[in-house]
């Protein structure tokens, strides 16, 4: 996933919006925080909202972009 948002971030600047429903580890992390560095727009689903147990902490929120 860090790919595709560091490449979107790059090449979208601020026109870029990365929507993470659940995240396992870091997954996402340095990515989301690239977007919103670049003043793109970062959603992330709440905690309690996955629906499975072990996806249930979006890691973006910890990187500090949410």
């Amino acid at each position: 996933m860090d790919p595709l948002l560091l490449s979107a971030a790059r090449v979208r600047e601020g026109r870029t919006i990365a929507v993470i429903l659940s995240g396992r580890l870091r997954d996402g992390a340095d990515g989301t925080a690239a977007v919103a560095a670049n003043g793109g727009t970062v959603l992330v689903q709440g905690a309690g909202l996955a629906r499975l147990p072990g996806l249930q902490r979006p890691r973006s929120s910890e990187a500090g972009s949410a």
